[in-house]
């Protein structure tokens, strides 16, 4: 009988050898079994938290939508270690700004900390540490905490913690679009937004693009070839193409852009073009301390 058989609800009592590493069990059924134990790579001792240089308290129903949003634009390439992570921007306090990339799409959310602090290099919050507590606090309230070197949640009694990645995270300023560079404003109603992005995601292609039509209307398209099975789908809408913007087409992921549409809050989505074809957009919903920046993609 194997040892899982073994341990059911009945009484099961378990102890510990430590002169031999090894974990004792003795099941309801008068069977023992021993099993090795592995010694921590770090003692968990490592990881009691000092007192928080910085701290954030994120109220009930606010840590688990932001925190998915940010995780959905981290990288999953283990390569890019370094992407695999939130970024806590503290260099510019008391403005604090959390910030996901993967290289093609970035998410910013920007917001004041309560207690100023002397401004410091922020840390590379670990995808881990997020996941883990996405999956255990619930809609809870969650602190996030950070000493210097190490970083922890705390919620319902609770503590996950883990050391910040030792890493450069990428600076994210230089490809947002900023007043200086006067993006033009395309705004659409969320829903119908949505429903259009949907039937673009049916084509199974990277390659979208917004365009002007003849009549100066937002034209949105998809494109798939190679395959054998070539496919066109192209939507004309009621929405005005800015007059004063040169760009007259630019190129987007469709699978990026229906998971920010699919996130988006309020009645309206706007987007900011600049008229460089390869500067990024930006994204904007109903919460406006949250900016997602769709990266162009050349169209033919």
């Amino acid at each position: 009988m194997s040892m899982v058989d073994s341990i059911r609800d009945e009484t099961t009592c378990c102890s510990f050898d430590e002169e031999l590493g090894l974990l004792l069990i003795n099941c309801w059924d008068g069977t023992e079994f021993t099993h090795p134990t592995v010694e921590p790579i770090k003692p968990f001792e490592k990881f009691a938290i000092k007192p928080a240089k910085i701290a954030h308290v994120f109220e009930p129903k606010q840590f688990r939508p932001l925190f998915h949003t940010l995780r959905q634009a981290t990288s999953f390439e283990e390569t890019r270690y370094y992407l695999n992570s939130v970024y806590w921007d503290l260099s510019e306090l008391p403005k604090a700004t959390l910030v996901a990339t993967d290289g093609h799409k970035l998410v910013t959310y920007a917001y004041d900390l309560p207690k100023f602090v002397k401004p410091m290099a922020g840390p590379v919050i670990p995808r881990t540490l997020i996941e883990q507590t996405l999956r255990l606090c619930g809609n809870s309230r969650v602190t996030l905490n950070f000493d210097g070197k190490y970083l922890c949640t705390e919620f319902n009694g609770m503590r996950v913690a883990a050391e910040q990645i030792d890493g450069i995270f990428p600076d994210y300023r230089s490809v947002t679009p900023n007043a200086s560079q006067r993006p033009h404003i395309i705004t659409f109603d969320r829903k119908h937004f949505l429903s259009m992005v949907e039937k673009l995601r049916g084509v199974k292609t990277l390659d979208g693009w917004f365009e002007c039509d003849a009549e100066n209307k937002v034209r949105v398209g998809a494109r798939r070839n190679g395959d054998g099975t070539p496919c066109l789908c192209t939507i004309t809408t009621q929405v005005n193409w800015p007059q004063d913007c040169t760009l007259k087409k630019i190129g987007f992921n469709p699978n990026y852009l229906h998971q920010y549409a699919k996130s988006a809050i309020g009645k309206e989505v706007t987007f900011c073009l600049c008229d460089d074809a390869m500067k990024p957009a930006l994204f904007f919903d109903g919460n406006k301390a949250l900016t997602r920046v769709l990266m162009p993609r050349k169209t033919s």
